[in-house]
């Protein structure tokens, strides 16, 4: 650091709270995609086992449901990604450019007028889709949850063909 360049501890402390504020969105859009994942593999796992005609309602649901989620967790991360190398032919998600704001305030400055601009927009845009997400896990995941008590047994064997 150039000796002639003092950083007072106003900017460090801007810097510090707009990386905090970050790292909240972060943890949230993180903690919804981790969410969507685990439901999904629960999903392939009920469907595997409700093949039988007469669960038709609740494989149906279980697919509705998986329809829904999928946008949103294609919006908040890049679900394409599976390299190093796949952000030159994937565009950048909100998870992505996230973390590269934080990249670029985690400098000895306060951040500036753009950046946070750039936070505030990326905070806007990621806010309704988790929102989206909680609503489709306390209504639709329910329903489902639901449906499944009703219909499916516990324990389930498929017929054994003669």
């Amino acid at each position: 650091m150039d000796p002639r360049v003092s950083v007072s501890a106003g900017d460090i402390a801007k810097e510090f709270e707009l990386e905090l504020r970050i790292r909240e969105t972060l943890s949230n859009l993180h903690d919804t995609v981790r969410e969507i994942r685990e439901t999904r593999v629960q999903l392939r796992g009920l469907r595997s086992r409700v093949q039988d005609p007469r669960f038709r309602s609740v494989s149906d649901a279980a697919e509705s449901l998986d329809k829904k989620m999928t946008p949103i967790e294609e919006r908040l991360l890049q679900v394409n990604a599976k390299s190093s190398e796949a952000n030159l032919n994937y565009p950048n998600m909100l998870d992505e450019q996230l973390h590269y704001l934080t990249f670029s305030v985690e400098v000895d400055d306060a951040p500036t007028q753009q950046q946070y601009a750039v936070f505030e927009t990326l905070r806007q845009q990621t806010a309704p889709l988790i929102a989206n997400w909680k609503e489709i896990r306390s209504s639709d995941l329910a329903a489902l949850n639901n449906l499944i008590q009703q219909n499916v047994p516990a324990i389930y064997l498929s017929p054994v063909a003669n």
